[in-house]
C-alpha cells in the first residue's frame, strides 16, 4: 500500500500545478492590454475638419458589413454637404443636407459641373439623424446644423486608399425644406479634400485640403483661386460694379458672380469692348429673393433683344462666393455659368484675357419676373478685359472706360429739373400776365411775357435737350428712334416742333399788330390754342418723365399738386379780373364806348376832339381813362409820362391832338415790343 501512495500523489500535485497555472493566465490576460483586433478589428475612422472651422466630417467604415456611417457638421444653418469619388462637382455622388422643423432631410445627389445637382434616381442611405455619435472626435463647438446618415455597402469608399472628396455649405435653406429634391441655393462655402478609411484595425486620419480657405465676406474680400482653376476679377473705380470669373479648366466653365451697387439691374457683355458684338448678361432681382437672368445681343446702343440661344445656368443664389472678391454696399448680386464655347455666344478666352463691357442701372426692368423684358438705359457703364487664361492665379481686370464729368444719373435729374421749370413754373407766369394783368402792369405785361417764354420755356428746354444729350453714346439712335417709352417721341414732338411754331406765331402777332382792329386776328387767336394745346402735353410729358426715371410716388404725388395748384390759379384768375383783357378798337364816342374812368382794351382807340368825336388816343395798356371835358396841361403831359413809366395811376385821364397820334401809334407797338 505504501509503495502505491507516491504516484498518486505526484499525479494530484500535476493536476493542481495545471489548474494553477491556468488561474495565473486568467489573471494575467485580464489585467495586460487588450489587443486591437479585439476591440477595433472591426472599424476604421476617419475625420476632416477645414481650416475656418466652418465644416466637419468624420466617417467610419465597418470592416466588415461595408457600412460607412458619415457625420457632417456646419457653422452654417442653411444645408450642408459631403461630395464622394472626386474633388470636383462633375463626377461626384453627394450628399446633401438640411432639417426641416428639426427633422433631418438627406438627398443623393450628382453633378455635371458647377450647377445645381440634379437628384439621384437611387437613394442609397439609412438611418438619417441629427445626433453627434460618441465615436465622433472631431466636432464644431459653434455647429449649427448636424446631419448623420449611413451608406449600406458602400462601392463610393475605397477600402485600398484614400477617397476624394469634396464639400461645401450655405447659410440659407433649400427652397422646399420639407422635399428632398428641393432646389438649393449655390454654396457660400466649399472646398475639396481626402479621406482614408482603408486601414485596418484602430485607425483616425485627419483627411488633407486640397483647396483654399474662405476669405472673409467683408468689404476687404479678394478672390482666391483653387488648384486647376483660374481667378479674374474686375471693379470699376467708383465702386458701382464689381465681376469675378472662375475658369474650370477640368470641365471648361467659367462661373461669373456679378455685383451692383445699384438695385435695377446689372449687366456684363463678353467678346467686345462695345454694345455691337457683345454676348451681354442682364440680371435682376424678381421680387421673390431670386435672381431673373437673361442672354441678349444688340445692334448698337439701344435695347438689347433677347437670344434665341439661352446658353447659361442661372445659379440662383443672391450671395458673393468665397473666391470672389466683396463689392462694398452691393445691393444686387447674380451669379451663373457658362461653357468656354458655349452655344450662340462669344468665346472666352483661354490664352489671353477676354474684352468686356458693364452696366447698371437703379431703375426696376418693366416686368422683374421675365427674362424678355424691357428696362431702362444704364446709369454707369464702362468696357474692362478679364484674363481666366493663367491657372492658379488671381489677375485683375484692366479698366478701358473714360472719365465723365458728370455721370448718367446727374444729367439726367438736371433733364428733369429743367424741363419742370421751363414747362410747369415760366407758362404758368407767362400766361397769367398775359391775360389778366395787362391793365396792372401796362406795356411791361408783354416784356414779362416774352421773358418767361423765351427766357424760362424756350432756354431751360435748350438746357434739358443738352443735359439729355450728354448721357447719350454718339452711336445712339435719338428721340423717336430709341423709344423704349412714349416720354422720348412725345417729347421729341414737343420740344422741335410745337415749340418752334410757338416762338414764330407769338413774332407774328407781335409784328402785325394793328391798334385800330376791331377784332382778333386769326393768327393772335392760332397763337392762344397752340399755346394751350402744347402746355397740356407738356404737363403729361413731365409725368412720363417722372415715369421713366423711377421716382416715388411721393415725388408724382407733389407733382400733381402743384399742376393742380398752377390750374387753380389760372381759373381763379378769371373770376378775379374779371375776365380775361384783349386788344381790340370800338367805334363811336368815349360816353359811349366805355363809361368814365373805366381802362379801356389794348389797343383799343377813341377819336375825340374838343367837342368829344374826333382828334384823340386812349391806350388800356398805358392805363389811361377817358372822361371827357376840359383837358389840363398835366393831363396831356400824362402819356409820356406814362411811357417813361410814370409810377402813378390814379386819375390817368388824357387825350392827344391829332398831331401826337404818330406818337401814340408807335406806343402801341412799343408796348407789345
Amino acid at each position: 500500500m505504501t509503495t502505491r501512495n507516491p504516484p498518486l500523489r505526484h499525479q494530484q500535485q500535476r493536476h493542481l500545478g495545471r489548474v494553477g497555472a491556468l488561474l495565473l493566465l486568467a489573471v494575467a490576460l485580464s489585467t495586460g492590454p487588450s489587443p486591437p483586433i479585439l476591440a477595433h478589428a472591426a472599424t476604421t475612422t476617419a475625420s476632416y475638419c477645414d481650416s475656418s472651422n466652418s465644416f466637419c466630417v468624420s466617417a467610419q467604415r465597418d470592416t466588415s458589413t461595408g457600412d460607412v456611417t458619415f457625420a457632417m457638421q456646419s457653422t452654417e444653418s442653411g444645408w450642408v454637404a459631403v461630395g464622394l469619388g472626386s474633388s470636383q462637382m462633375a463626377g461626384a455622388t453627394m450628399f446633401i443636407g438640411w432639417t426641416n422643423s428639426g427633422s433631418p432631410i438627406l438627398s443623393q445627389r450628382t453633378g455635371t459641373g458647377h450647377t445645381d445637382p440634379t437628384v439621384s434616381s437611387s437613394q442609397s442611405f439609412s438611418d438619417v439623424s441629427t445626433t453627434l455619435p460618441s465615436w465622433v472626435t472631431s466636432s464644431l463647438s459653434s455647429a449649427k446644423l448636424t446631419v448623420v446618415f449611413t451608406l449600406t455597402s458602400s462601392s463610393l469608399v475605397s477600402t485600398t486608399s484614400a477617397t476624394s472628396c469634396i464639400w461645401a455649405i450655405n447659410s440659407r435653406s433649400p427652397t422646399t425644406p420639407s422635399s428632398s429634391s428641393s432646389s438649393i441655393s449655390q454654396h457660400t462655402t466649399e472646398g475639396s479634400f481626402s479621406l482614408d478609411l482603408s486601414g485596418s484595425g484602430a485607425s483616425d486620419t485627419s483627411g488633407t485640403t486640397t483647396t483654399s480657405t474662405k476669405t472673409s465676406s467683408s468689404a476687404a474680400a479678394t478672390a482666391t483661386a483653387e488648384a486647376g482653376t483660374s481667378v479674374a476679377t474686375y471693379c470699376d473705380g467708383a465702386s458701382n460694379f464689381c465681376v469675378s470669373a472662375r475658369r474650370d479648366v477640368a470641365n471648361a466653365v467659367v462661373t461669373y458672380n456679378l455685383q451692383s451697387t445699384k438695385s435695377g439691374w446689372v449687366g456684363f457683355g463678353v467678346g467686345s469692348s462695345t454694345m455691337v458684338g457683345s454676348t451681354m448678361y442682364i440680371a435682376y432681382s424678381n421680387g421673390n429673393g431670386g435672381i431673373t437672368l437673361s442672354q441678349r445681343t444688340a445692334s448698337g446702343q439701344v435695347q438689347p433683344t433677347l437670344s434665341s440661344s439661352q446658353s447659361f445656368t442661372n445659379l440662383g443664389t443672391t450671395t458673393v462666393p468665397s473666391w470672389a472678391t466683396t463689392l462694398s454696399g452691393a445691393k444686387l448680386v447674380a451669379n451663373f455659368n457658362r461653357s468656354i464655347t458655349a452655344t450662340g455666344a462669344n468665346t472666352i478666352s483661354t490664352t489671353g484675357a477676354t474684352s468686356c463691357i458693364w452696366a447698371v442701372s437703379p431703375n426696376t426692368p418693366t416686368d422683374p419676373t421675365s427674362t424678355s423684358s424691357t428696362f431702362d438705359q444704364h446709369s454707369d457703364y464702362g468696357s474692362f478685359s478679364l484674363d481666366v487664361s493663367s491657372v492658379g492665379s488671381v489677375s485683375s481686370g484692366s479698366s478701358t472706360s473714360s472719365a465723365v464729368i458728370l455721370d448718367v444719373p446727374t444729367l439726367r435729374l438736371l433733364h428733369g429739373i429743367f424741363m419742370f421749370l421751363g414747362w410747369a413754373v415760366f407758362p404758368a407766369v407767362g400766361i397769367f400776365t398775359a391775360r389778366y394783368l395787362k391793365d396792372a402792369l401796362g406795356h411791361n405785361w408783354y416784356r414779362i411775357h416774352v421773358g418767361c417764354m423765351v427766357g424760362g420755356t424756350l432756354l431751360f428746354t435748350a438746357l434739358g435737350l443738352a443735359a439729355i444729350e450728354l448721357q447719350v453714346s454718339s452711336t445712339a439712335t435719338r428721340f423717336i428712334g430709341d423709344a423704349t417709352s412714349s416720354h422720348r417721341p412725345l417729347g421729341t414732338v414737343i420740344a422741335l416742333a410745337i415749340l418752334p411754331l410757338q416762338t414764330i406765331l407769338g413774332y407774328v402777332s407781335n409784328a402785325l399788330f394793328n391798334p385800330t382792329r376791331t377784332s382778333i386776328p386769326w393768327w393772335d387767336q392760332l397763337h392762344w390754342w397752340v399755346g394751350r394745346v402744347v402746355v397740356c402735353l407738356a404737363v403729361i410729358e413731365l409725368y412720363l418723365g417722372l415715369d421713366l426715371y423711377g421716382s416715388s410716388i411721393i415725388v408724382k404725388a407733389l407733382y400733381w399738386v402743384w399742376i393742380v395748384l398752377v390750374v387753380g390759379v389760372l381759373v381763379g384768375g378769371h373770376f378775379f379780373y374779371g375776365g380775361a383783357v384783349h386788344h381790340t378798337a370800338s367805334s363811336g364816342t368815349a360816353a359811349t364806348a366805355k363809361p368814365a374812368n373805366q381802362n379801356l382794351e389794348m389797343g383799343e382807340v377813341q377819336h375825340l376832339s374838343g367837342d368829344g368825336t374826333s382828334q384823340a388816343v386812349v391806350q388800356r395798356a398805358y392805363g389811361w381813362t377817358s372822361s371827357g371835358g376840359s383837358h389840363s396841361h398835366e393831363q396831356q403831359q400824362l402819356p409820356q409820362q406814362l411811357y417813361h413809366g410814370s409810377p402813378t395811376r390814379p386819375n390817368r385821364t388824357s387825350w392827344v391832338q391829332s398831331s401826337g397820334y404818330q406818337q401814340q401809334e408807335e406806343g402801341f407797338k412799343m408796348a407789345r415790343a
